[in-house]
This record gives structure tokens, C-alpha cells and sequence, in this order.
């Protein structure tokens, strides 16, 4: 909860003056005096989705604990790791995919060393020809530059957080990060 505080506080500090021009929000556009735009600085439109990936957070903690459930995709009987970030989402308007090889075609790649909280990590392996095998999907709740932390279910103890390079299975089998936001 106190990493929460910390991020917001750095994004406000790192407050960028870049302009946008961003059309105000009047419901009749067929009059010319509405066409006006409203300045705002960028860094507004950043502190927005800095505020949507703690909320993601934040949302997410609430389910530490929850069971582990082959095809679950509720906190009533459990969770798989597809159905967990599927259902965080979802709670912020954002449909996923349902399976974790299929989420993992969504948002864009980031760098590893890039990934912030809300962005999805996700694990399998190598197979032939360099062809990549996902087979779990988990949310990040680290900042940049921070060792990579997920919170996800895990087959073996529900929903749990882990610190990806603490764990030689995770960290092996980490393959890449998506931002989905």
C-alpha cells in the first residue's frame, strides 16, 4: 500500500509541461463557438493511466489468497491465471481474451526492464524453431527499474505475489511483458 503512495508522489514530482490540445467535452458540436479547444498539460493525461494501474493494483491485492481453480474466473470459485487478470480488468472496462496464450497477442511489448504496474508478464517456454509457448499470464506491480513483481494465481497457492527473480522457476520461464492499457 505505502508503493502506492510512492508512485503517485513520484508522478506528480516528474510532472511533464508538454502541451496537448484536447477538445472540451460540450455535447453540441454544430455551433462554431464549441470548436474552441482546452489546453491541459500532458502530464495530466500521464497521472490518468498512473491512477488506472494503481487502481489496478490496489483492485488485485483484494484477492491475495483467493484459490487456485482450473478454468476459474471468479473470486466464489477460484481463479486460473488467464481468469484472475481477466476478471481484474474487466472491473475497468477492459476485456481480455480468455486464455493466457491469447492475451498475450493483446496491448503492445514492452521491455522487461520497462514494465510497470498493470502491465501483464507473461511465462511458458521455448519451443521449436524458437516458437514461444505461453502458458501463464500474471499482472506486474512493479515500477521500472524495480525487480519484476506479479501478483497471479499460481496452481499450487491461488492468488499470491512473487518476485520474478527470487524464484528460478518464474525467472526462467519468464518469456515477455505486455502493456494492455
Amino acid at each position: 500500500m505505502l508503493q502506492a503512495q510512492e508512485i503517485a508522489k513520484d508522478s506528480l514530482s516528474n510532472f511533464n509541461t508538454n502541451l496537448l490540445l484536447v477538445k472540451p467535452l460540450i455535447s453540441d458540436w454544430s455551433k462554431p463557438e464549441n470548436w474552441k479547444s482546452t489546453v491541459t498539460e500532458k502530464s495530466d493525461c500521464e497521472l490518468v493511466e498512473t491512477g488506472l494501474r494503481e487502481k489496478i493494483l490496489q483492485y488485485s491485492l483484494n484477492f491475495l489468497g483467493i484459490r487456485y481453480r482450473s478454468s476459474g474466473k471468479s473470486p466464489k470459485i477460484g481463479f486460473d491465471c488467464s481468469g484472475f487478470t481477466g476478471f481484474v480488468f474487466r472491473n475497468f472496462g477492459m476485456r481480455l481474451k480468455a486464455s493466457s496464450p491469447a492475451q498475450a497477442m493483446e496491448g503492445k511489448k514492452v521491455p522487461v526492464n520497462k514494465a510497470t504496474i498493470g502491465d501483464l508478464a507473461f511465462f511458458g517456454k521455448k519451443g521449436r524453431m524458437g516458437r514461444l509457448l505461453v502458458n501463464h499470464a500474471a499482472i506486474v506491480i512493479s515500477k521500472p527499474g524495480e525487480p519484476l513483481s506479479i501478483i497471479h494465481s499460481a496452481s499450487n497457492k491461488g492468488i499470491v505475489i512473487t518476485k520474478v527473480d527470487e524464484s528460478r522457476y518464474w525467472k526462467n520461464s519468464l518469456l515477455f511483458v505486455r502493456n494492455v492499457l
